[in-house]
Parts: structure tokens; sequence; C-alpha cells
């Protein structure tokens, strides 16, 4: 009499089966990895893009504010901006506020640390201090790599580089375009691999006045 086979896998078909669930298995994987890197790819494009509209907001409030804006450069030919707020006013001694002295918001990009940087002070003795102190300056943004604030021809577009003389006085429609470069290289994460390029249109809301020198 013939005997019944007992129930169970054969080892060819064992090993058809752990190939096929090896295939799957690569597969499933694969996508995984690929999704991962794509969510983490526009997560860190969505925070260089936060970063650099945070940065244009604390900027443009505070140029639209202000009385002037000029260019200038430090000792080193590092370059920075400074916006001037009482020009034309006096001090209890009567003293005009100049350049020097006049209340002041200074936007500096750091070469060192690719680092862009706030500071508020009155005078030029304490933007140096700063300069030199972590604490005496604000964090705007990281992995900066160019930033510069132009003026704007408001009827043609055409775009004209602030100098130490600022705006010219009496233009009370002065438009300027703050400009941020971002590179992926320059962030001190170094994982994001995202360039991302930012400018934003700030009008000048107050009469501008010459800056005395």
């Amino acid at each position: 009499m013939r005997k019944n086979r007992t129930a169970g896998f054969t080892l060819v078909e064992m090993l058809i089966a752990m190939g096929i669930s090896m295939i799957v298995i690569a597969g499933v994987s694969q996508f995984l990895l690929v999704s991962t890197n794509t969510f983490n790819s526009v997560d860190t494009q969505v925070n260089v893009q936060m970063d650099s509209l945070d940065a244009m907001n604390t900027i443009s409030d505070m140029v639209m504010e202000g009385n002037n804006v000029a260019k200038r450069q430090m000792d080193n030919g590092s370059d920075f901006y400074t916006v001037y707020y009482n020009l034309g006013q006096t001090d209890s001694e009567g003293n005009l506020y100049d350049y020097a002295t006049a209340n002041q918001r200074i936007f500096w990009l750091n070469q060192t640390d690719n680092n862009l940087y706030l500071i508020h002070t009155k005078d030029n003795t304490q933007f140096r201090a700063a300069m030199a102190s972590q604490d005496g300056r604000q964090l705007l943004a990281e992995g900066v790599d160019k930033f510069a604030i132009s003026v704007k021809n408001v009827s043609g577009g055409s775009i004209t580089p602030l100098t130490n003389d600022g705006v010219s006085a009496g233009n009370d429609r002065t438009l300027l375009q703050v400009s941020v470069s971002f590179k992926s290289e320059k962030r001190s994460s170094g994982r994001d691999g995202v360039d991302y390029d930012s400018s934003q249109d700030v009008m000048i809301r107050n009469k501008v006045i010459a800056i005395p020198q």
C-alpha cells in the first residue's frame, strides 16, 4: 500500500520562498530609504526657507522704521549694513547725532562662521565691543553665503549698491532690496545640501535724513 506524503516544505520550496521574501524586503527597504531621504530633504528645505523668512522679516521691519541705511566697512574689509533711527535729532547737550552716535541696528555677515548677526548699538564703541563678544549680538541666520541691502529703482527696477553716504536725503519713497543667499556647505550641520536665494523689497516709511559724518 502506498503511503501518503508527510505535509511540509521541501528544501527547494523553502529556498524559493526565502528568495522571494528577500526580494520583497529589499524593495520595501529601498522604498523606505528613498522616502526618508525625500522627507529629510523637504524638511531641511522648509527649515532653510523659514530661516530666510524670519531673517527677512526682522531686517525689513527695522529698515522700514529707520531714517537711513548705509553700507560700511570694518578694518579687516568685512562689510556691514547700518540702519539709523534718530538722525536729525540732538542729544541733551545739543549735539547732532551722526553716523557714530545715532541709535543704530547693524546687520553683519561674519565670514568666519557664515552667520548673519543683528547688533543693537548707540555708538561705534558699543558696536566694536559687540563684534568681539557673543553676548552683544543676536543670531539671525546661519549658513549665509551672501547678504546685501541695495537701492532699487521704483520705476525701472535697477539695483544700485549702498555706500557710506546711505540713501539720498529727502527721498520719501526709497525702495530697498534685501537679499540673502544660503549655501549648504556653509551651514554648521553640513547635512542639508540645500542652497536657497531670497530677496525682498522694503520701503522706508520715514523721511530719509542725510547721515552727518
